[in-house]
């Protein structure tokens, strides 16, 4: 099996970020990026010296760095491309810093995600325990001493029995009950990571769209090319979205109406693509507009993101626990209301 084989065809995402770094680091000292990852490729580097292994002996077999580097990752396989492409156009490193932002803000939130279900989870073992272990063996000590009079049904009383003298089956319940939340909070956290956000969207367009603008040599940075990248980066759909566009902007169109954007585009970034495509303000300008608004999208597109996973299920923990409350506090009451019922 050769070394190039045996590299990984693809690193975790902070491997991948570092292993950028180290990419940035040497185009910003001039090093040679296939010098630099020989050095780099050491079998004491762990994954990042396997992927640096596997990257250098790509290009030696004739694969432009910016495929050899984007292989390494499905996921970010074209921000990676585009970023090596506009590196080597503009010779600066911000699109390649960008990317690695991109990858571990990414890593962040679904740290992020992760840690919001901690409390939840812990809320609903409580309640599911209380529930199927605690409450079961109060009820039924209550109505063994004749100390609640409010009649329950035969059947209700079988099933407290049942939960009392076989704990296998009030654990199993309790299992069961903490095991759909579980499987509650997991598709929320895919519904929210993987849904197709267009406020996420449009706070990456945005920013990479700002990033060619207001990097050096942006002036060789045709408009078109510049909004295609920007698409690209985001998601293939995206892109396809934008073909039409695209396509209209390299023909001359200046207008909104003429150049025909997505729908799902925003009023201000429509006007930003405008003065972009017409001249008709200073590039700096519009790429400060830019930020600014991808940043705003970038926080409305996280608050969508963590409504499943900390609003919702903070929610039905808290029903739930409530609800055991009341039943506690309720049976706690109850003989003591009796008590005054009979003596009224």
């Amino acid at each position: 099996m050769n070394s190039l084989q045996a590299a990984p065809r693809s690193i975790d995402d902070e491997s991948l970020a570092m292993l950028l770094d180290e990419v940035a680091a040497m185009a910003d000292s001039g090093r040679s990026l296939t010098l630099g990852l020989t050095g780099l490729g050491d079998s004491a580097m762990g994954t990042i010296g396997r992927a640096a292994k596997g990257v250098r002996n790509r290009m030696e077999q004739g694969q432009s760095a910016a495929e050899a580097i984007a292989s390494l990752s499905p996921t970010y396989h074209a921000p990676i491309r585009c970023a090596m492409q506009l590196m080597a156009q503009t010779g600066s490193t911000r699109p390649l810093n960008e990317t690695v932002r991109m990858i571990r803000r990414s890593n962040q939130r679904r740290r992020q995600v992760r840690l919001a279900t901690i409390n939840p989870m812990l809320n609903i073992f409580v309640a599911a325990t209380v529930l199927c272990l605690v409450i079961p063996w109060i009820l039924l000590s209550l109505v063994q001493a004749d100390l609640i009079t409010t009649a329950f049904s035969p059947t209700f009383i079988d099933l407290l029995r049942t939960f009392t003298r076989h704990s296998i089956v009030a654990i199993a319940t309790m299992l069961v009950v903490i095991g759909l939340f579980a499987l509650f909070i997991v598709w929320g956290q895919r519904r929210s990571l993987q849904s197709d956000d267009a406020a996420r969207d449009q706070a990456i367009f945005c920013r990479w769209l700002a990033m060619q603008m207001g990097q050096p040599g942006h002036e060789s940075i045709e408009s078109a090319r510049a909004i295609e990248t920007a698409a690209k980066v985001v998601s293939p759909a995206f892109a396809a979205s934008w073909n039409e566009a695209v396509e209209n902007i390299r023909a001359g169109a200046q207008s909104e109406r003429a150049i025909a954007m997505p729908e799902s585009l925003s009023q201000p970034v429509r006007q930003c693509v405008v003065d972009l495509v017409a001249a008709e303000r200073d590039r700096q300008s519009i790429a400060v507009d830019l930020e600014s608004l991808g940043e705003l999208y970038e926080t409305e597109a996280w608050n969508r993101q963590t409504w499943w996973i900390e609003s919702i299920p903070k929610w039905l923990a808290g029903i739930l626990m409530v609800a055991v409350i009341t039943i506690l506090i309720r049976t706690m009451v109850a003989p003591l209301l009796d008590v005054i019922g009979e003596v009224l």
